[in-house]
């Protein structure tokens, strides 16, 4: 088989399909590599009255984890609470599919204290990431 010719191009703002491809060809790769086929994507969406976005929570379940990489929460209705069902719904829908435990990363000028209270443990910590902040890595059992 012949490669065919291939260019690099910088694109800061990838199209969503390109962006897709290549988040999907590693997490099929990484499917393929350990046989662990219960790969399923978590996603909860805050919505005000008129069905506008207010925040959210997108992850997945692979591997038995719940891999938590974003949680949002609008800063006009931020501190009333709505963190706590959004990640207690993505926790009990990961344990419903047989989920051991969850992770997640946070800085030091977000929210490390609010994932602390909910139980979650720091597992890791990157000092000076970004300059004069640090990035937590923190995990939970989920059993």
């Amino acid at each position: 088989m012949r490669l065919e010719k291939v260019r690099l191009e910088f694109e800061p703002f990838i199209g969503e399909a390109e962006r897709a491809f290549i988040v999907e060809g590693v997490d099929y790769h990484n499917i393929a590599a350990t046989g662990l086929h219960d790969w399923c994507p978590v996603n909860f969406v805050l919505r005000g009255e008129r069905r506008d976005v207010l925040g959210g929570l997108l992850g997945q379940l692979w591997g038995g984890w719940l891999q938590i990489f974003h949680l949002w929460v609008a800063e006009a209705i931020r501190g009333q609470g709505h963190g706590i069902p959004l990640m207690r719904d993505a926790e009990d829908y990961a344990r419903s599919r047989g989920a051991v435990g969850g992770t997640l990363e946070t800085y030091s000028f977000q929210a490390k204290g609010f994932y602390l209270r909910l139980g979650y443990e720091i597992c890791g910590t990157l000092d000076g990431y970004p300059p004069d902040h640090a990035k937590f890595f923190l995990k939970k059992s989920l059993a």
